[in-house]
């Protein structure tokens, strides 16, 4: 839910919206996660709202397999990739990669637009050399934000 409101209010409007859901694949899985994740049989409506926000979050401060981190286990996720900016270290990937037991490979967004743009650019260089004309704008911007890339990663 988007706005400035504080997450409890936006889990009380959430939970007054759901009795209304019945039909749509959002009221089916508000209670399957309830159940498997957090096992919570209970309706969620505006009145057990302020039980099971309890609950759930009771579960998720001391159960481990809720952690971001037992979550990528139980869910056996092999890599997590992200949208930072390209120039930004790595290292909180590296830190998440270390994790122990996780299991999970961290990897930056940006390493797969390098290699798209290698593969784009090579394409490109390719058929500069076969009509001799100049590169153009466009892909030598591309080719130095490459070269950018791998000096800086």
């Amino acid at each position: 839910m988007a706005g400035n409101a504080e997450p409890y209010d936006k889990f009380l409007a959430w939970a007054e919206t759901v009795p209304h859901l019945i039909g749509n694949p959002l009221y089916h899985w508000t209670y399957l996660e309830l159940q498997r994740y957090f096992g919570i049989d209970e309706p969620l409506n505006k009145a057990s709202a302020p039980e099971i926000w309890k609950a759930a979050n009771e579960k998720l401060r001391y159960d481990g397999s809720l952690s971001v981190y037992g979550i990528f286990k139980g869910f056996k996720v092999y890599a997590v990739g992200t949208t930072d900016d390209p120039a930004d270290t790595l290292e909180w990937h590296e830190k998440a990669a270390a994790a122990k037991g996780t299991g999970t490979k961290a990897a930056k967004i940006v390493y797969i637009i390098m290699s798209i743009l290698y593969k784009e650019i090579y394409h490109e260089q390719s058929k500069w050399k076969s009509r001799r004309a100049r590169p153009e704008s466009r892909y030598r911007r591309l080719y130095r934000l490459l070269q950018h890339l791998q000096q800086n990663h």
